[in-house]
């Protein structure tokens, strides 16, 4: 109530950039157009200069709002829940498997674990477990993330040269076909 007159406020649409609110005043309707743009600076005030002869209301908002800024916001707790380049280490010898998963981690390492129940030679990984009657070992103390992204040339890279490290130290379980050549020096003739 203000200066004797009710005042109610309806939200018409749910859009967040074009919302069109409505004034209940003694019976009596008026409605304008919201527009929200986000504040950067003059840039926006600008902008939003050039609505104001219009019958358009303009409000800004940030991004950086207090609440996002205080609370911990956490979309992937689990670490396993992304695609990326991983690493399996050996529990009992600490050799070691470097690969790559377009999926979620987890789901590339239950299939190790699969071909290693099922004694399959689908996995480098699972076959040399499999052959030298080493254990398996829980997803937390076997793989390790080295990197999270999707697949690609850039990760196709990152994994030639985490195996070209692995190699160098006779350390891998690999395929031969996926460990890099050596540098080969050649001689120029003129």
């Amino acid at each position: 109530m203000a200066n004797n007159i009710r005042i109610s406020i309806v939200k018409i649409g749910t859009a967040k950039s074009n919302t069109t609110c409505g004034y209940f005043i003694d019976k009596e309707f008026y409605s304008h157009s919201v527009s929200t743009f986000i504040y950067v600076g003059t840039e926006a005030t600008y902008i939003t200069s050039t609505f104001k002869h219009s019958n358009i209301k303009i409000d800004y908002r940030t991004n950086n709002a207090l609440r996002n800024r205080l609370t911990h916001s956490n979309q992937n707790p689990d670490k396993f829940s992304r695609p990326g380049m991983y690493k399996l280490t050996c529990p009992d010898c600490k050799k070691v498997y470097v690969g790559q998963t377009g999926r979620d981690f987890m789901t590339r390492y239950k299939e190790h674990r699969r071909s290693f129940q099922n004694n399959s030679h689908t996995s480098k990984f699972a076959q040399h477990l499999n052959e030298h009657m080493h254990s398996f070992g829980n997803i937390d103390d076997v793989m390790q993330i080295l990197h999270c992204q999707k697949k690609g040339l850039h990760l196709n890279t990152m994994e030639r040269f985490y195996i070209h490290i692995e190699a160098a130290s006779n350390n891998h379980l690999n395929d031969d076909h996926t460990i890099p050549p050596p540098q080969q020096n050649f001689r120029h003739y003129s």
